[in-house]
């Protein structure tokens, strides 16, 4: 778990999320806490050295990265669709630096630090005001993430939008019958199906494609 928050941060909460639902669920809960514990300790462990470094460089703790604000904008903002379209970044690193002008920040606080807060707020405050437009986006993200039909503009060919629903759509078949001969296993299952329920909830949040549902139907 830490190796791979460490190629890829949004995993980092995943070991929370299925900690939450197996002592919820779950008997022997004592087991669970002492297994979520090693777990939690061996990803500390395994991310001290990134947070050594990123600490020395922000003077406060990162637990990954100083983009999680652009990339929640990214997913709830005024301009958000489901796609990504990062072109709002130059205009918030222009206000951060029209207000930095006026109100000189500590010497030891990096720009970035103050850009990603800045832009993480605008996010937050924008989906308190508006929860009907983040719930209309949450639909349109999950339809993106598991539409059988790539629905992404990158995607100009429909040859290939073809070739890629007919691979994807036998792969969810075999997955349905996976799931229906191994029902008896109970929270083993659970716990395999953890990771599409994660991310599925994750990219209703943040941007949506279908190149995100690749760790979930692993």
């Amino acid at each position: 778990a830490g190796l791979a928050t460490l190629m890829r941060p949004s995993w980092l909460l995943f070991i929370p999320f299925a900690a939450v639902i197996a002592l919820v669920f779950v008997p022997q809960r004592s087991k669970q806490l002492q297994i979520v514990g090693l777990m939690i300790a061996g990803v500390c462990v395994t991310m001290s050295p990134w947070w050594v470094y990123t600490y020395s460089v922000a003077h406060r703790f990162v637990p990954t990265s100083l983009q999680v604000g652009a990339s929640l904008y990214d997913g709830l903002s005024p301009t958000a669709n489901g796609t990504s379209d990062m072109r709002f970044v130059a205009q918030f690193e222009t206000e951060q630096r029209e207000f930095d002008a006026t109100h000189p920040p500590p010497a030891n606080q990096l720009f970035e630090d103050r850009l990603d807060e800045r832009m993480k707020q605008a996010s937050i405050d924008w989906a308190k005001q508006h929860p009907q437009r983040v719930l209309e986006l949450a639909g349109v993200k999950f339809l993106r993430i598991w539409s059988p039909w790539p629905n992404a503009a990158e995607f100009r060919s429909n040859t290939l939008r073809l070739v890629l629903m007919v691979s994807y759509i036998p792969a969810l078949i075999l997955i349905a019958a996976g799931i229906w001969r191994s029902r008896h296993l109970g929270w083993p299952l659970v716990l395999l199906l953890l990771p599409a329920v994660y991310f599925t909830l994750l990219h209703v949040i943040f941007v949506s494609s279908i190149r995100y549902r690749q760790p979930a139907l692993m």
